[in-house]
């Protein structure tokens, strides 16, 4: 491990943070606050953060040889964070990568980072990975927040949508739709056939799906409901990998 004391916030480090935080990727990404930092795998971290080496000093022992530690100031700190908020401690990381599970969620352009970390949070709790194609970063610090770190340990990718369709064909995925129109099955209907290995798209908040991966479906799938027009898309594809987790 590698320590460096910061005290400007116009070190060129401060900037280095700042790009990562506009265009973030599995390779780094950041996450701030203990709860989060030290539930993760300390060989996760490629940069720590912290204003009070003693507070942590038992997460910085466990720290690879790789890593850099930067005790920096109040201030720096919260340059570092974007917040007045008193916090000590924010990280880069970097994710690790678990196979590819039978059981996916596309999404299609869904543009709320808090949906998107809602849908990682709930994938991770019924065994489905998730594929983002364009809309928000999957490894935004909104993102990451709403998935309450299930970001790290979950299949997570940014990837073009309609490769990535086209790819999980070939492999034997299904591909279900979500739709309302009169070619739409029923979910409790469709549930039967779903497979060992198939992939559900959700599509964007105003528009759904896109008309090349519509046509790219085996079929497209509904949730009744009533009293409203539609779900908001996080709360539909949780239903959609409820039941179809189920036996």
């Amino acid at each position: 491990m590698m320590k460096f004391n910061i005290t400007s916030r116009k070190n060129p480090i401060v900037g280095q943070v700042n790009d990562i935080r506009s265009k973030p990727s599995e390779e780094a990404f950041l996450l701030q606050g203990e709860k989060f930092i030290y539930d993760i795998d300390p060989s996760d971290i490629k940069m720590l953060f912290v204003t009070d080496e003693l507070k942590h000093e038992a997460l910085i022992a466990k720290l690879s040889d790789t890593a850099k530690l930067f005790v920096v100031t109040p201030e720096v700190m919260e340059k570092l964070s974007g917040t007045v908020s008193a916090s000590t401690l924010l990280a880069v990381v970097r994710k690790t990568r678990p196979p590819m599970p039978r059981k996916l969620i596309l999404l299609d352009c869904v543009q709320d980072p808090g949906n998107v970390g809602t849908v990682v949070r709930t994938a991770k709790a019924f065994g489905f990975g998730v594929i983002c194609g364009g809309g928000a970063d999957p490894f935004s610090e909104k993102s990451v927040r709403s998935s309450a770190g299930a970001c790290l340990t979950t299949y997570v990718r940014k990837v073009p949508m309609i490769e990535t369709v086209e790819a999980l064909k070939k492999q034997g995925y299904k591909i279900y739709g979500t739709a309302l129109d009169q070619y739409s099955c029923e979910l409790e209907a469709a549930a039967a056939d779903f497979g060992e290995r198939v992939a559900f798209i959700i599509g964007s908040e105003g528009k759904g799906m896109s008309p090349k991966l519509y046509s790219m479906c085996d079929k497209t799938l509904y949730i009744p409901i009533e009293g409203v027009e539609s779900l908001n898309a996080a709360v539909a594809a949780g239903i959609i990998m409820y039941r179809a987790s189920l036996k």
